[in-house]
């Protein structure tokens, strides 16, 4: 963990993770537990408690020190467990020898400044057993604050015991309310499916909108979130929560223009997701693939195109008029650019709803351009994809100025056309999305039967292999490589021809489409991509999320280029520090050879 911050802890939550964490598996590891706590680990359970106390203790404004020694009481809390004599907590807590001991072998006796401190560890420590409750000092005058502390470790003990979930959120809430001085109630949400990077962006969205309404992130769980609060938020979530979904699935392909704009053997293409990101960046990623386009111009790749689409396929009669117009074959690579970005623009215009035709487009690609009427007439009988742009070239007046004036048209037709079918901000798909995926308070708007007859009763080239049958569905032939998606058989009834074809429906293939973001897939078919999804722990408390998300941000600042990151070998090798480095920078230490690590 201190490799995640990158520097020495500063506060409690951060001294927690890098130092005293660690030990509790590496002393606790192999403890399994028992009873209602069987399948864990102590290490799991003082990490989960531990973990909570933080948490708690800070939402709950606990000073500082005493915040301190509760960690501390909390990291050695189950002393029965630590002894091998079978003595219980209340005898092994007064034995000042003992629990000094177990403090410093975990790493927080610094935690504890002098003999009240430890005498406050002491307390808690019996208190959260019950031991307490026999004992004549109970009726001593006492600091009021133990009792909320004390009830801050009850609820952690009891945090992930292992009792029906409603009973368990019952006892936590009572000793909560103890704790924050206020009625206390726990809610939970969660997903009904995984559905990997785009159910990791829905779960973000459900830790921040209940959050702006007055909850709490309590914990967080790789397919839940649990929160605290007085109640839960009047009024129905599910919009808010889908805008704020779409919102981080939009920032995702805004944040990865370059990989939304392919260049192809068939053209430049932009996707339909960065059309809703600023024109400008996707223009600029556009000129940059011309410029490449233009760097590997071969006059005789592009006389074999002019030869087969030219004379081939549109006639010498079509070669004849074209060229009385002034339309010939484009013959260097400033022309062969322009004709690419004539061609973008075609592709980019073809894709606006509702569809223009190919004479539409290339009426509109003319009034950018500066063709002449006859030039348009004559440019007919070429094919509207391939040829048109190889003989329109030479005759554009308004230069690549034109051609990107028509391709920003094409693109702002696109956009403007997604916001009207969508009428407001988030599209009825996500809000749907919504209601099916997340189980909490809020009642859902399922709409199983529905989906389930639009399955029977779908033509079976439509059926999908992932996600339901429900309004339209996606070809997944495009997605990435090994993707296994035959969850149901997508066989064609007998008498049908053609192979069947793998469809997803459109939330699974959006899915799809933020993995492959961004992404480097191998250059051979045959080998499978392999993708690592990172996810926190059972319990983990949101200063943990926050030191990751942190850890992340700053490796994309130390990359800001782009590309891979390499780990600097020697300082790893030398020192055992991870340090990551671009793969764009070099210093003093890659004229060393690479070390073999072992």
């Amino acid at each position: 963990m201190t490799r995640l911050l990158g520097r020495p802890p500063k506060t409690l939550e951060e001294r927690y993770f890098s130092e005293i964490r660690p030990k509790f598996y590496k002393i606790h590891g192999s403890h399994h537990q028992h009873g209602v706590r069987k399948g864990t680990t102590l290490a799991q359970h003082f990490d989960s408690a531990c973990q909570f106390v933080l948490t708690v203790s800070r939402i709950a404004e606990i000073p500082d020190d005493k915040r301190a020694v509760l960690l501390a009481a909390t990291a050695v809390h189950d002393l029965n467990k630590l002894d091998n004599q079978g003595r219980n907590v209340k005898t092994l807590d007064r034995n000042r020898e003992f629990l000094e001991q177990e403090l410093y072998r975990v790493g927080v006796s610094s935690l504890i400044k002098n003999d009240y401190d430890l005498e406050l560890a002491r307390k808690l420590i019996e208190r959260h057993s019950g031991h307490n409750a026999s004992d004549g000092a109970l009726f001593l005058p006492e600091d009021p604050m133990i009792r909320r502390v004390a009830a801050i470790l009850i609820a952690a003990d009891l945090f992930d015991l292992g009792i029906a979930e409603k009973e368990r959120f019952r006892k936590i809430e009572n000793e909560l309310t103890v704790a924050f001085g206020r009625p206390s109630k726990l809610f939970k949400v969660s997903v009904s499916q995984d559905r990997g990077y785009i159910t990791a962006l829905l779960l973000g969205a459900c830790e921040e909108v209940p959050a702006e309404k007055g909850l709490t992130t309590l914990s967080i769980f790789p397919d839940h979130i649990i929160f605290e609060g007085r109640t839960f938020p009047s009024g129905d979530l599910t919009i808010e929560i889908a805008a704020r979904w779409q919102f981080k699935i939009d920032s995702v392909f805004g944040g990865n223009i370059d990989q939304l704009v392919k260049a192809t053997k068939d053209g430049i293409k932009i996707s339909g997701h960065a059309v809703q990101h600023n024109l400008d960046e996707v223009l600029g990623v556009v000129v940059a693939q011309l410029e490449k386009k233009k760097a590997g111009f071969k006059l005789d790749k592009v006389q074999t195109d002019v030869k087969k689409w030219g004379g081939e396929k549109a006639g010498e009669e079509a070669l004849t008029e074209a060229a009385n117009v002034g339309l010939l074959p484009v013959s260097n690579a400033e022309e062969f650019g322009l004709s690419e970005a004539l061609k973008s623009a075609y592709l980019s215009y073809r894709q606006v709803e509702p569809e223009l035709s190919p004479s539409q487009v290339w009426d509109a690609i003319a009034k950018h351009t500066g063709l002449s009427e006859a030039q348009r007439f004559a440019l007919e009988p070429f094919d509207a994809q391939y040829a048109r742009s190889l003989f329109a070239a030479k005759a554009v007046t308004t230069g690549i100025d034109g051609a990107i004036s028509a391709l920003r048209d094409s693109l702002e037709l696109r956009k403007n056309s997604r916001q009207e079918q969508k009428g407001s901000d988030v599209s009825q798909e996500i809000i749907d999305a919504v209601n099916r995926t997340l189980n909490w308070q809020v009642a859902s708007v399922l709409k199983g039967d529905e989906e389930l007859d639009a399955y029977v009763n779908a033509n079976p080239r439509q059926r999908c292999s992932l996600g339901s049958t429900y309004g339209e569905t996606d070809d997944v032939a495009s997605m990435p490589i090994g993707t296994k998606v035959q969850v149901f058989s997508n066989r064609l009834p007998g008498g049908m021809n053609g192979d069947p074809r793998r469809q997803a429906d459109p939330m699974t293939s959006l899915g799809y489409q933020l993995m492959t973001v961004g992404a480097f897939f191998p250059a051979v078919k045959k080998d499978p991509p392999f993708y690592l999804h990172l996810a926190l722990p059972k319990g983990s408390s949101p200063d943990l999320l926050r030191m990751w998300r942190d850890w992340l941000k700053d490796k994309a600042d130390t990359n800001a280029d782009g590309g891979t990151v390499s780990v600097n070998e020697l300082k790893l090798y030398l020192e055992n520090a991870m340090e990551y480095k671009s793969k764009y920078l070099m210093d003093e230490t890659d004229k060393y050879p690479p070390l073999v690590l072992k």
